[in-house]
């Protein structure tokens, strides 16, 4: 019969060697496996100051904001389907709005110091609100007379500043202009002559440069003068 061989009790010393090999076992492994599981950004890897707002909002032009050197520099500059230029000029319509420019004649003294050139009268421009009655318009800038510059480089009028505008007519050519009685109103007797003359020239030429306007007859509440 075969005798029991005794069991051994374990010995202290196994135990603590079997435990520092665990303990070694775990450190190589959370070596071998640290890399894979920490965080991708640590905190040493963070900002540790706020950046300054200035370099977001352009206080310093120089600096942060770069000026497009051309068009594709800027998207927002670029049209990607650009309309179409029309190059038929007869189909561009003319200005029908906004205002327009007529010419009122004066007499000037500095080129008729004595008065004896009784018809020569000089073209002024004026700007009048654009309207179809041109000849009326021009007429009642002729009445306003001369302004404050237009005196200063010699010009003058021979229609008394009260005079008023009645009627104008274009028929077949003629314009037939009819004055208040202030028309007529000339002074000092000597000058009538003359200054009849003028004024009917200042009148005539202001009318006559519609190309509608071949002839004027000017007339002083119905009367032609």
């Amino acid at each position: 019969m075969a005798t029991p061989v005794p069991t051994q009790a374990p010995n202290g010393k196994n135990s603590k060697s079997n435990l520092w090999l665990i303990i070694i076992i775990i450190l190589v492994v959370g070596v071998i496996l640290w890399p894979i599981l920490r965080p991708s950004d640590s905190p040493s890897d963070l900002p540790t100051e706020l950046e300054s707002p200035e370099s977001e909002t352009g206080t310093n032009a120089d600096e942060s904001v770069t000026a497009p050197t051309s068009l594709t520099d800027n998207p927002v500059s670029v049209v990607s389907n650009p309309p179409p230029v029309n190059t038929n000029l007869a189909a561009v319509a003319a200005p029908t709005s906004g205002p327009l420019v007529i010419r009122v004649y004066f007499r000037n003294k500095n080129l008729d110091p004595q008065g004896e050139r009784c018809q020569a009268v000089l073209p002024i421009a004026r700007t009048v609100a654009r309207t179809s009655a041109v000849g009326r318009a021009a007429l009642l800038e002729l009445l306003k007379g001369v302004s404050p510059s237009d005196a200063a480089i010699g010009l003058s009028t021979a229609i008394n500043s009260e005079t008023k505008l009645q009627s104008l007519t274009i028929a077949g050519g003629v314009a037939r202009a009819d004055f208040s009685r202030e028309l007529a109103a000339l002074e000092p007797a000597a000058e009538q002559t003359c200054l009849a003359a003028t004024l009917k020239a200042q009148i005539t030429e202001t009318l006559k440069q519609f190309s509608t306007v071949k002839a004027v007859v000017v007339s002083v509440n119905g009367q032609p003068i």
